[in-house]
């Protein structure tokens, strides 16, 4: 998943329950920004909304987290919501 500029990258990762924040170089090199960029129970799914002002992680538990993307790239934790069906699938922001 990237920012709307390609500027940053942001990857799931299942087995820790973590999300990790990248900077993309123009040359398309990665380096780290946060390597825990958010703590979440199992990400499934997430999505940047059109303005890359934030993400949203689908979690496995019925559980959709927020996270303001900094201008760094970085994550904050906003908010959560629960109650999402457990056999939900996919995620759309706008």
């Amino acid at each position: 998943m990237t920012t709307g500029d390609g500027r940053y990258a942001f990857t799931a990762n299942a087995g820790s329950g973590t999300l990790s924040s990248l900077a993309v170089a123009p040359d398309g090199t990665l380096s780290v920004v946060q390597g825990v960029a958010g703590v979440l129970g199992a990400p499934l799914d997430m999505a940047v909304t059109p303005d890359s002002g934030f993400l949203y992680a689908r979690e496995g538990s019925g559980l959709v987290s927020g996270f303001r993307i900094g201008k760094d790239g970085s994550l904050t934790a906003v908010n959560t919501l629960a109650g999402v069906p457990l056999g939900a699938q996919g995620i759309a922001v706008r």
